[in-house]
């Protein structure tokens, strides 16, 4: 028999027999272990192992079957599936407390967390992903119904007479980085260009053929600069030559505080009726149903993309990345959010 075991490989129940033979034979584990070319340790383990249990079978290949019928049955599989559709991101050890605490297994047959994360990902397919957080607020009563007047009153609207309305700020930094190595024990210590952030606020105008309108800020927005924003717009015309806002379109915007300024709103609604236009405000902390948030994120990935152009020319690097939204871009975002 070849006794030589390769380092990493699992130990034939052979070789573990020979090394109890040896050992019955009052060899030392020293000389036993040079002999089946294994580690002291190893050797030691094995020994020790057969005089607590009387066999030399390894004690995870005796217990595993056993535990893995009993770990993965179906109601233990619809108890996990129900604690991560209720809470995605409950942890391997807080699943093993519900099932204890809801007595649907035993502590002799709960699942491991090896068994849990296989249950997870090959019995209910699930996958590793970023949390995509919703307000506590949004499943208020109140607000379960204005979300349902608000889907009720957009069904009936044609997604290419849909304007949204949104801002974004956009902070620039100076490009230092900020972590670095050094000695154990010592500072990292950089001498770096002067760290002065600059804001800009991006007004945005977005419908399913692309960008309506924009314009970009130094500073925060108000409720002057919205005014002033949708009296531009309205003086904009498309490749066509037509309004960008035509009779019967549809203003979308969130429900921003100045949004509803006792000056702001009236004077805005005003101005959009002599257009024939109409004001709509989005259901409060439901900001996936404005186009414009999925404008603004495409927009920050190219401003990320190109750190250097960003720092010294924000204003154009803005007005690049965003028009790069075209309108096969934008029915996308169109469709993301349930209008097409």
């Amino acid at each position: 028999m070849n006794l030589f075991i390769r380092q990493g490989r699992a130990i034939p129940d052979e070789v573990r027999s020979v090394i109890v033979e040896r050992y019955l034979e009052n060899k030392s584990i020293r000389n036993i272990a040079q002999e089946v070319n294994l580690s002291y340790q190893t050797v030691s383990n094995i020994v020790d192992l057969w005089i607590e249990t009387g066999s030399v079978e390894p004690r995870n290949k005796r217990a595993a079957p056993t535990r893995a019928r009993k770990a993965r049955t179906d109601h233990i599989i619809s108890f996990i599936e129900y604690l991560k559709q209720k809470q995605p991101s409950i942890y391997g050890k807080e699943i093993q407390q519900q099932l204890l605490i809801n007595n649907v297994c035993l502590p002799e047959n709960i699942p491991s967390l090896s068994s849990i994360s296989r249950i997870l990902t090959s019995d209910l397919g699930y996958s590793y992903k970023q949390i995509e957080p919703i307000a506590r607020e949004a499943e208020r009563p109140d607000i379960i119904e204005k979300l349902e007047e608000y889907i009720a009153v957009i069904s009936g609207v044609e997604c290419n007479r849909l304007h949204f309305f949104d801002e974004s700020s956009v902070v620039v930094t100076s490009g230092n980085r900020r972590r670095g190595h050094s000695a154990v024990g010592t500072p990292a210590i950089e001498v770096q260009r002067y760290a002065s952030n600059a804001t800009y606020t991006v007004n945005l105008l977005h419908n399913v053929s692309g960008i309506s309108y924009f314009n970009i800020l130094r500073g925060a927005s108000n409720g002057l600069e919205l005014i002033n924003f949708f009296e531009e717009a309205m003086e904009q015309g498309d490749i066509d030559g037509n309004p960008v806002i035509k009779d019967n379109d549809v203003i979308v915007m969130d429900n921003c505080g100045f949004h509803h300024g006792n000056n702001v709103e009236p004077h805005l609604r005003d101005m959009l009726e002599e257009r024939h236009a109409h004001l709509i405000y989005q259901p409060p902390y439901h900001p996936c149903y404005n186009t414009c948030e999925a404008c603004f994120s495409h927009t920050k990935k190219t401003l990320r993309r190109y750190p250097k152009y960003t720092e010294k020319h924000t204003e154009l690097c803005i007005s690049d990345a965003l028009g790069l939204i075209k309108e096969g871009l934008s029915r996308q975002f169109f469709k993301f959010c349930g209008y097409i």
